[in-house]
């Protein structure tokens, strides 16, 4: 059975989004584990390995690629292929790709192994096997070297490793210009000679994240005890934090010692389970179904569940990204003494500025860029007072439009685009260099320029 490609068109909306792949970033070759050490780029990027699980590791990460090179809104890219196309984008046909838990690559991976005694398979016999099912146009090299792994490791079951960027959190020295000098014209980041002056520890909130690893939805919330005084002095006070649907999460902000819980959504006296949350664990998991298991006992377990039909492929998947996710953070809290709040992969965002001139920065805020990470229309903050100057076309709106109308996947494309622009200027000052009263006050707006001042 084949269908034809429709790469690309499944994920709608802005031509951003049409280009978000999940794996961007991701590194699997070669697949010694030897990496090359880089210096920090100016968005204070560094490479750091990672160690995954062979299973169920591969078998994520194989969906995720494959869901980017169908352009799938999900990370299930077998229900965005069982559904079928209408283009041939990229003058291919899409092979029949199975299901998750009978993926047809990994299958034949996993037959070639078998055939040759356990030997592992070259990496252009890998790349035949994936173009057979996917246009050449869609295979990425990186995802080839994670089947590489795949077929290196699987019988030994020792763990496949990547690379990735993080972010290197510079000394808080630098945040000052003491502890900077300029070189250039461009302000360069020195190692201080002096001391930053001691502060007293005033906050000690810190971000925290429960993960719902439950069958059904969850309601989380925060205990704060019993009320001391006033009106309702000793009743509990408890507050909603939200709900948390299978296999999601929620965060909220919280302190040490804080208590919260989770209970049926049907019935918030019965808890299910408490935490008291410290900064040395800020996510939590539930997991009434596997969570005394060993990993062993939770993969035996997931199996049967599966087979048997409680659970479906959907729900296999979820419940094994959560997994992954899982063991990336722990690698990550190793390398950077941080815990991991994000949701693994998550391709690293490249700032992008222009030349640097003493404190200003002049950077046209329009521009398309072209990086090797996702482009982030972000100005980094290096230092307290710091000026940023961005040029825009976008100009100030001296009138309201008389039409607002909710955007839908159509407007998002370049004519539509277009169209809006032009509809939308006239509502518009007419020249990028004329100063405009601001709506409602006497102030003059530069419509060509805006300073952004970064402060602490």
């Amino acid at each position: 059975m084949e269908k034809e490609d429709d790469a690309g068109s499944s994920r709608g909306g802005h031509e951003k989004a049409r280009s978000y792949r999940r794996t961007r970033g991701l590194s699997f070759c070669p697949t010694n584990g030897s990496t090359d050490a880089t210096p920090p780029s100016p968005d204070h990027l560094v490479e750091m390995e990672f160690l995954l699980p062979v299973d169920p590791g591969v078998r994520v990460l194989h969906s995720y690629y494959l869901a980017d090179a169908l352009g799938a809104d999900s990370g299930m890219a077998y229900d965005e292929w069982s559904k079928g196309s209408s283009s041939s984008s990229h003058g291919g046909v899409l092979g029949d790709l199975g299901s998750y838990t009978n993926d047809a690559i990994l299958k034949e991976i996993d037959d070639v192994i078998e055939a040759s005694d356990g030997e592992s398979i070259m990496l252009e016999q890998l790349r035949s096997i994936v173009e057979s099912r996917l246009p050449k146009s869609l295979v990425d090299r990186q995802h080839l070297c994670l089947l590489h792994q795949y077929s290196l490791n699987k019988s030994s079951g020792r763990s496949i490793r990547g690379t990735t960027k993080i972010y290197d959190r510079p000394h808080v020295s630098t945040f000052y210009r003491r502890g900077r000098q300029e070189q250039g014209g461009a302000a360069a980041v020195v190692e201080p000679n002096y001391k930053v002056p001691p502060a007293s520890l005033t906050f000690t909130g810190f971000a925290t994240k429960f993960v719902n690893l439950s069958p059904d939805p969850l309601n989380l919330y925060w205990d704060g005890g019993r009320i001391p005084s006033g009106p309702r002095a000793g009743e509990l006070q408890t507050v909603l934090v939200g709900t948390v649907p299978s296999m999601e999460s929620i965060g909220t902000a919280s302190f040490p010692g804080h208590s919260f819980y989770m209970t049926p959504t049907y019935d918030k006296n019965h808890q299910l389970q408490r935490w008291a949350i410290t900064e040395d664990e800020p996510v939590l998991y539930y997991d009434p179904v596997l969570g005394d298991l060993s990993t062993e006992g939770q993969r035996a377990e997931v199996e049967r569940l599966t087979r048997s039909g409680k659970w479906t492929e959907k729900r296999r998947f979820e419940r094994e990204a959560w997994m992954v996710d899982r063991s990336f953070g722990r690698d990550y809290l190793v390398e950077t003494g941080r815990a991991w709040l994000a949701n693994f992969p998550q391709p690293y965002l490249n700032q992008y500025y222009g030349e640097v001139k003493d404190e200003i920065r002049n950077v046209d805020a329009t521009e398309t860029v072209q990086n090797d990470g996702h482009g982030l229309h972000m100005r980094p903050a290096d230092y307290i007072g710091q000026v940023h100057t961005l040029n825009t076309s976008n100009l100030y709106y001296t009138d309201l439009p008389s039409t607002l109308e909710r955007l839908t996947e159509r407007d998002y494309r370049p004519e539509a685009e277009e169209k809006r622009r032009l509809d939308m200027s006239q509502f518009q000052s007419n020249s990028p260099n004329t100063k405009k009263k601001a709506a409602g006050g006497d102030d003059e707006v530069d419509n060509a320029v805006m300073s952004l001042k970064a402060k602490a």
